[in-house]
């Protein structure tokens, strides 16, 4: 068997672990290592754990994820009802800190400006609204800014002071 081949298997077998052993509504090819992803999933979630899936396979060299997320037309939700969940969410997953995020979504695509004080806060702001339903796709244009969180939060400041020394921190 050539090595494209093993590569499409392992890849399928990911697929079916993540979709516990049922049918997947997804296509793999292989071609010198990079794997093409096709087909339908109901929610961004799922694209991108299939996308996770194929990236894990021994001998990738890259993805060409075009798996399309595919709502039925009584399920789709309104753009004004995602800004609206995508903010509750934010506001509970990141209390203070989501006052320095905007959430702009055009057809269920959303779009996260703003700031934060860390990378993790920008992680979490993603995964945050990447986890909503209807939702089909993020595009986190978040910025970390560090010295935003030096001037508004004391305790920031304090244990940059401890690691960095005083004369480090402004």
């Amino acid at each position: 068997m050539n090595r494209d081949r093993q590569i499409q298997n392992e890849v399928l077998d990911e697929l079916r672990w993540i979709s516990d052993g049922g049918d997947s509504n997804l296509g793999v090819g292989v071609q010198d290592g990079i794997v093409t992803l096709t087909g339908f999933v109901p929610t961004y979630h799922e694209r991108l754990l299939a996308e996770s899936a194929a990236k894990r396979a021994r001998g990738v060299r890259g993805v060409a994820n075009e798996v399309r997320v595919l709502h039925a037309p009584t399920e789709r939700r309104r753009d004004a009802d995602l800004v609206r969940d995508c903010l509750e969410a934010l506001d509970s997953r990141l209390p203070g800190t989501s006052l320095n995020i905007q959430v702009l979504v055009s057809d269920a695509h959303i779009t996260l400006e703003g700031s934060v004080g860390t990378w993790r806060e920008r992680r979490r702001a993603e995964n945050t609204v990447r986890a909503i339903e209807g939702v089909v796709a993020v595009h986190n244009l978040v910025a970390v800014l560090p010295e935003v969180m030096l001037q508004e939060d004391p305790q920031f400041r304090a244990s940059s002071v401890a690691i960095r020394g005083p004369d480090r921190v402004q």
